[in-house]
């Protein structure tokens, strides 16, 4: 699909006489949105009504009002901290205590989202000198956020690539230029519509990388688990988090039947009533749900 064909299926059916907040997009993306958007008659808030800033090394959410410490170990992008931004200005608005939202923030993870696995059947496999990071992200500018990251990490860091069809893997991985080691292929388990490992190594190839390509997932691991320390981060699909997630807990913390391909975290109250089948939630206080929602808009 196109970017305007995207943009008018995310927010050129939202309803009229509500409230409509568009989180944080690039000059060009939110001129498209807001043209979409120019004869809906609800209530819009655009990204200029809070902001993310930054005062000694310490990052908070700040409005007209308020000025709220995002006081979190869990959340290591910043691209994440303006989805979490943009979660909180809804909830301020909905009227929740600041005093709660402050409570939650150190509880939220988004889950498949610069996840580190600190436990379960795959860490237990690792050697102890090995740290294993998922992130689901697929897009160019998510590649861009995760390589920046990954920059200021020191340890030698090895990478798990999978990739939907749909997507465009040959911008996204040119990115990690100079970042990864060695990057193992591997196709999506159960999902007909991936790229397939030998397609994937051929693009890798083709952009100067170590590359290999396994089977599935297991066996990338084995071709790069060692004793030496290094950083495994799997990328490139939230399916194939979803399925790497499950093989560690044994547990439906991702449902992969949902289509993740163009969702993202954001917040919302546990009373929310559009808490449905389309949106997976982890409860996280009394008050709070932690949740995915399309990325441009929470409603």
């Amino acid at each position: 699909k196109t970017l305007d064909e995207v943009i008018y299926q995310k927010v050129g059916f939202l309803g009229n006489f509500t409230n409509i907040y568009v989180g944080k997009q690039t000059p060009y993306v939110l001129n498209k949105i807001k043209d979409n958007l120019k004869n809906n008659k609800s209530k819009i808030y655009y990204p200029n009504y809070w902001k993310l800033v930054k005062i000694n090394n310490q990052s908070f959410y700040q409005d007209s009002n308020h000025k709220i410490r995002l006081n979190n170990k869990n959340i290591h992008s910043k691209g994440l901290l303006e989805n979490l931004c943009h979660a909180i200005r809804i909830a301020l608005d909905l009227k929740i205590e600041k005093k709660v939202i402050k409570k939650a923030i150190p509880k939220i993870s988004f889950e498949g989202r610069f996840q580190y696995i600190n436990k379960g059947k795959i860490k237990t496999k690792l050697h102890k000198n090995e740290k294993i990071m998922l992130d689901g992200a697929h897009a160019e500018a998510d590649a861009i956020n995760m390589a920046g990251y990954l920059k200021k990490i020191k340890e030698p860091k090895y990478a798990i690539w999978a990739m939907m069809k749909n997507k465009e893997p040959d911008l996204f991985i040119k990115k990690f230029k100079g970042i990864f080691k060695q990057i193992i292929t591997v196709p999506i388990e159960n999902e007909k519509n991936c790229m397939s490992a030998v397609d994937l190594k051929i693009i890798a190839k083709k952009n100067r990388f170590n590359v290999d390509a396994a089977k599935n997932f297991d066996e990338g691991i084995k071709k790069i688990s060692s004793a030496n320390k290094k950083l495994i981060v799997c990328l490139g699909s939230l399916y194939s988090v979803g399925n790497i997630l499950n093989k560690n807990y044994r547990w439906g913390v991702i449902n992969s039947s949902i289509s993740f391909s163009d969702v993202a975290p954001t917040l919302v109250p546990k009373s929310f009533p559009d808490l449905n089948n389309k949106i997976v939630g982890t409860p996280l206080t009394e008050n709070f749900v932690g949740s995915f929602g399309w990325d441009s808009i929470s409603w």
